[in-house]
């Protein structure tokens, strides 16, 4: 933003102060429409403003693949799931519960 500022100072051409301004203008959205933000650029860097199109770029060591002792790779595979057990066709509870079950007859009860 202070590059585009800093460019209407210089008093560029009626084009370039059009895209400068339209530059600022996107740059106060919340979505600012980047092809016209470098647009704008451009002109300031064409009037003599230093502009670095691309950023700052991190140095080497940020780059640099770091092995650490955590992330996925580190987290031991899960174990197999173990085959389920057999089950019995009849439980043994359900035999005990059928011995149980079984009904003596009463007796008649005397009558009147």
């Amino acid at each position: 933003m202070s590059a585009l500022v800093a460019a209407k100072w210089r008093r560029p051409s009626s084009d370039a102060i059009v895209e400068i301004d339209g530059a600022l203008v996107e740059l106060r959205r919340d979505e600012p429409d980047i092809d016209r933000v470098e647009r704008g650029l451009k002109q300031a860097k064409a009037a003599g403003i230093p502009v670095d199109l691309e950023g700052m770029k991190p140095p080497a060591s940020a780059l640099a693949v770091r092995i650490t002792g955590f992330g996925p790779g580190s987290v031991p595979a899960k174990k197999p799931v173990p085959p389920p057990k057999p089950v019995p066709a009849v439980s043994p509870l359900g035999k005990a519960a059928a011995k149980r079950m079984t009904v003596k007859p009463r007796a008649a009860a005397a009558g009147p």
